[in-house]
């Protein structure tokens, strides 16, 4: 295969870089920022977290095993609005219990040290949970618990008092590893511990409160009686709530909320790198969610104004190819099945145009675009020539190839094997 004249694929890092390793001289190095710690999943599958401006090779789990190989983890800004994320016996939690005890740190956690808490029916009521009072604002905010199945297979999450809210209780089957009523998401971490989350949506700012505990079965959360509960357990690590439609990555806290800074990797080449007037920028990525906004890849100028990138749109799992050449604007979309599952995207540029190939396939073409002088595009980052559309999303491999002096048929061998 052709050799690129960029390749990143994750592997090498140190604070504030993400390496390339090619080319070899560093020119094509990433510069990384994100003040404040963060968590990833490392090679052995468990929750670890990294220093300040430290890059997240993130490790995913398919199935509770991670993958051989990391992704490049960028997320945006968030913040755990919980302020004792894995202390369930602190009076927060537990100054309002029923019907509930919470033993600490009574089973490894899946950050593999033992620090999750067991909470458990006491026999004095038939509506077991623990809960914390929190003042939120409009918005859509995203709860998420690790939790495994003890005595009791059920999980119950709720929220209660938010004016107007939409789907306020959950139960998740810890057994089957799925959500039996309302809607919600589970991912397996492994050891049987699932992340489990929902979203609700608040109407009006309102003093509420998110309830958890074992449900007695897929559809009733309240035990037949009091006896039927008592000593019904489940294990639960790591609550988290923060605004947004979707869960990020854990955030712990312990007294106060925490807030993990948005993650910035920019500034890859210069223009030996690029040969502006053809080649192809290839990625393979995935999007954290489906959250109707643009997260962008591009090789562009140093003026900002002419570029060559890949994107995802504020269109439901829309993709696009897009360049720019001063005055002629090349597009292509696609909507693909699922944005948040990884695919390989190649977009070949020139000066007859641009075309957008996606995991094997010819997807379109478009002859607007005319091209860009040579020694113009100086710059490969994660983010649009306006530096409004930071890509956040996980990244596996970005790689720039320089075409110049290859027939079309080598270009397209390339392409499919890049792509396949």
């Amino acid at each position: 295969m052709e050799q690129p004249n960029l390749a990143m694929i994750p592997s090498g890092y140190k604070a504030r870089v993400v390496y390339s390793i090619m080319p070899e001289n560093g020119v094509g190095d990433f510069t990384f920022v994100r003040s404040g710690d963060a968590t990833r999943i490392n090679k052995d599958g468990l929750i670890e977290t990294v220093d300040s401006h430290v890059p997240r090779l993130n490790y995913d789990l398919v199935n509770g095993v991670p993958s051989e190989c990391p992704s490049l983890l960028l997320e945006p800004q968030s913040t755990n609005l919980l302020t004792y994320s894995e202390d369930f016996s602190d009076s927060s939690w537990t100054s309002q219990a029923v019907g509930a005890t919470v033993t600490s740190n009574s089973i490894i956690s899946p950050d593999g040290t033992l620090n999750a808490d067991t909470i458990q029916g006491s026999g004095s009521s038939t509506f077991v949970h623990i809960r914390k009072n929190i003042n939120l604002t409009t918005a859509s905010h995203t709860f998420s618990i690790f939790a495994k199945k003890g005595t009791n297979n059920f999980l119950a999450v709720q929220a209660q008092y938010y004016s107007g809210a939409t789907n306020t209780a959950v139960i998740f089957d810890l057994n089957n590893s799925i959500v039996t009523s309302g809607t919600g998401n589970i991912e397996d971490y492994g050891n049987e511990w699932l992340k489990c989350s929902y979203t609700v949506v608040i109407s009006s700012d309102l003093t509420g409160r998110f309830l958890i505990g074992p449900a007695y079965n897929g559809t009733t959360i309240e035990f037949p009686s009091t006896s039927t509960a008592n000593g019904k357990n489940i294990y639960i690590y790591g609550a988290q709530l923060e605004q947004g439609s979707y869960p990020t990555s854990y955030i712990p806290t312990s007294g106060l909320s925490v807030t993990r800074s948005a993650e910035a990797c920019n500034s890859a080449g210069n223009a030996s790198t690029f040969n502006s007037e053809q080649g192809i920028l290839f990625a393979e990525f995935s999007a954290l969610a489906n959250d109707g906004t643009y997260r962008a890849i591009y090789i562009n100028d140093n003026a900002a104004t002419r570029y060559v990138g890949l994107r995802y749109s504020n269109n439901a799992n829309q993709i696009q190819a897009i360049s720019f050449d001063g005055s002629n604007l090349g597009f292509i979309a696609h909507t693909l099945s699922n944005a948040t599952a990884f695919s390989k995207f190649a977009v070949k540029f020139g000066a007859t145009g641009i075309s957008l190939y996606i995991d094997g396939s010819l997807i379109g073409s478009d002859a607007t675009f005319t091209g860009i002088a040579s020694n113009e595009l100086d710059e490969l980052l994660f983010n649009s020539n306006s530096g409004t559309q930071a890509f956040y999303g996980k990244c596996k491999d970005l790689r720039y190839y320089d075409t110049e002096g290859m027939t079309d048929t080598e270009i397209n061998n390339l392409l499919t094997q890049l792509t396949q």
